[in-house]
């Protein structure tokens, strides 16, 4: 237990204590090494559900949860700007986005966890050129920029925790409407292992497409000597999630 943290319950520790290991005292003689990893990896699960409509007024539904570290990074977050229209407004600030609900259906301190829900209008995201539109649909990415700034790195990366990043984007497109130019469907992931990305985009029917993207990390530290390695993968993952969506009209 770490009293520092407010949110922390038995068993968990603030994402800066994730140091290798811990001596346990089991008397005054007795102790032990452990690992303070959590068993379980940090979670993030993205649901979203794009409508676009023939008139121009083209919606997003968002279903979100959360678990472990990144549950702890959100409940701080809400609990600083106050609740959920003040938490609605700071996303819109932050993320460049105009959300028109915002709702959280699950805040268990308990459990670590929590689901939220949001509609997002999307008229920022839609480019208009006339015979088609052009879609970002990476609403609330988990990944905008690379923190990995610098080209060298002296000292190892320590990442804290494990950790599963999932979307689910739907597509559903109006009658006039038909899937053009799709990203690429593709996958890689460190040469000796720790992090992964696959991203699968696939034309379900003429009028809905689906996107599915996993980020996973299951090694927290890594050498100097993959530092280079390390930041050109976040990069490329950065990169896919740039990649946008032509959508042809039908006359």
């Amino acid at each position: 237990l770490d009293a520092t943290i407010k949110d922390l319950v038995p068993g968990i520790l603030p994402a800066k204590c994730l140091n290798g290991n811990g001596w346990v005292i089991l008397s005054k003689e007795e102790g032990k090494w452990i690992d303070l990893q959590p068993e379980k990896p940090t979670e993030l699960k993205q649901l979203i559900e794009i409508k676009l409509d023939s008139d121009g007024d083209h919606v997003a539904n968002i279903s979100q949860s959360r678990k472990q570290y990144e549950y702890l990074d959100w409940l701080k977050k809400f609990e600083e700007t106050g609740g959920e229209v003040e938490y609605a407004s700071y996303l819109e600030e932050t993320r460049d986005q105009y959300i028109e609900e915002y709702s959280v259906l699950k805040n268990d301190i308990e459990t670590l966890s929590a689901s939220e829900k949001m509609s997002l209008d999307l008229s920022e995201y839609v480019d208009d050129l006339g015979n088609e539109l052009v879609l970002n649909p990476y609403l609330m990415t988990f990944l905008e920029q690379n923190p990995f700034k610098t080209e060298n790195r002296r000292y190892p990366v320590d990442l804290n925790y494990l950790s599963k990043k999932s979307s689910i984007i739907t597509i559903d497109l109006t009658e006039n409407m038909i899937p053009g130019k799709l990203p690429e469907s593709t996958a890689f992931k460190l040469p000796e292992g720790g992090l992964s990305f696959s991203f699968r985009c696939n034309k379900l029917s003429d009028s809905k497409v689906q996107i599915i993207t996993k980020f996973e990390v299951t090694r927290t530290v890594f050498s100097e000597e993959e530092y280079p390695i390390l930041r050109a993968f976040y990069s490329e993952v950065i990169n896919k999630l740039s990649e946008s969506i032509q959508l042809v009209k039908q006359t």
